[in-house]
């Protein structure tokens, strides 16, 4: 009997059971769609992934378990349990923790079943069109409004937040990036059909308004295409992303004054030393966050202000300093790093840069580029948004870094569809 392919839904759906391969199939779909089902698709799926591999006894031994995120991710979650002990605000804490809770489960599942691995391109796949639906949906809801609404302004409306409606554009504009990191690093199809979903997820990128989406797209097509640089297909689509990407970039600058003032403020952010208290734009925002997290270090440089406390005390900062507007609105310290730092002091800050460092080496060494770009896309994003405070963040991340810790990455230069160049 022939052997079934590596990446079929049937021999995926045979080697993880139908319920977990299901729920998994839904936290992937509609993670940038509809995040409020994806504690439910997680739970599912999980419970159901153990139950089917122990039934069918898949374990042994834990290889190369050191050059993954799970150690690190557990020994985090660990050291924000620890962090209860000086710690006042038990509420928040178990807030916290929660919304963490990825980060020990996936872990645990890693140790308990070491031996359980899998081909999950068809997760990909899924993701990648979960990805151009949700692209889809807000250009028609954008459509709607336009038809709909007389006082309709599109150069405000085409972008950011108004048109990214079903999830915040900072997480969109990474699920975007990494999604067509995996159409073309771990994907299938002829050059059309590259070009098409390319296309798409490239004018979500751009239509999100986030800074950093529109920095990482072109280095994602960028690193894509020196990857598959043997492989004409793709060598093609990229070029043709690329060049369509920057016609659509500076459509969007010269007909938006909205997008023009992001790049004007984030320019005058940077360079200029001043901070206003009464600052609003988003990058004015995030430097008076800063401020006031290394506030909250220095106030507690050793072991940081606690799991439970680090928010209370970030108001508290911001309060000080009279930046009234981020009190109101309690924003967190806009950079994972420093918020991890104000949290837990400098193990903390230490743990998470070791949990993204250690595979982004290890999948460097084994030629795994998707490996690379996954935890190179995170680190860069953690920079100016505390992406592991939140559902959208954490699950994203921990999720996918469980999926390739646990499955299989294409060679940096092995070309597309070669299974025995897969490493």
């Amino acid at each position: 009997m022939k052997r079934l392919e590596e990446t079929s839904w049937q021999y995926f759906r045979a080697t993880n059971g139908a319920v977990a391969t299901y729920a998994f199939a839904g936290l992937c779909a509609l993670m940038p769609i509809w995040p409020a089902v994806l504690p439910f698709c997680f739970a599912l799926g999980l419970v159901a992934f153990v139950i089917h591999h122990r039934a069918w006894q898949r374990s042994g031994e834990c290889t190369n378990a050191w050059g993954t995120a799970m150690p690190y991710a557990l020994a985090l979650y660990a050291l924000h349990v620890a962090g209860l002990a000086w710690s006042s605000n038990f509420a928040y804490a178990a807030f916290d923790l929660q919304i963490k809770a990825p980060l020990l489960l996936l872990p645990a599942v890693w140790f308990i079943l070491p031996g359980a691995s899998a081909d999950w391109r068809a997760l990909f796949r899924i993701f990648i069109a979960g990805n151009i639906i949700a692209v889809c949906i807000c250009c028609a809801l954008l459509l709607w409004r336009f038809l709909t609404y007389a006082e309709f302004d599109a150069t405000q409306q085409m972008y950011g937040e108004r048109w990214s409606v079903l999830i915040h554009p900072s997480y969109f504009a990474l699920y975007l990036c990494f999604a067509l990191a995996l159409l073309f690093l771990e994907g299938k199809g002829g050059m059309t059909g590259l070009i098409v979903q390319g296309g798409i997820l490239c004018i979500g990128v751009v239509l999100c308004g986030s800074k950093m989406g529109w920095a990482l797209l072109p280095v994602v097509l960028f690193i894509a295409l020196w990857a598959e640089r043997g492989d004409r297909r793709i060598r093609r689509a990229v070029s043709a992303l690329l060049v369509a990407s920057a016609i659509g970039a500076t459509g969007l600058l010269i007909t938006s004054s909205g997008a023009r003032e992001r790049i004007v403020e984030a320019w005058h952010a940077a360079v200029e030393p001043d901070r206003h208290a009464d600052a609003t734009t988003s990058s004015e925002v995030r430097k008076l966050a800063w401020v006031g997290a290394w506030d909250v270090i220095i106030a507690a440089p050793v072991l940081g202000a606690g799991t439970g406390d680090v928010k209370d005390e970030l108001m508290a900062a911001y309060g000080e300093r009279g930046y009234t507007h981020l009190v109101e609105r309690r924003i967190n310290a806009h950079s994972q790093y420093l918020q991890l730092w104000a949290a837990l002091g400098p193990l903390g800050l230490l743990l998470m840069v070791v949990m993204l460092l250690v595979p982004m080496i290890d999948g460097y060494r084994s030629k795994r580029t998707i490996v690379v770009l996954f935890f190179a896309l995170n680190a860069i994003n953690w920079t100016v948004e505390s992406m592991l405070e939140v559902q959208a963040g954490t699950m994203f991340f921990t999720f996918f870094a469980f999926l390739l810790a646990t499955g299989q990455g294409r060679s940096l230069s092995a070309p597309m569809n070669t299974p025995d160049q897969r490493t």
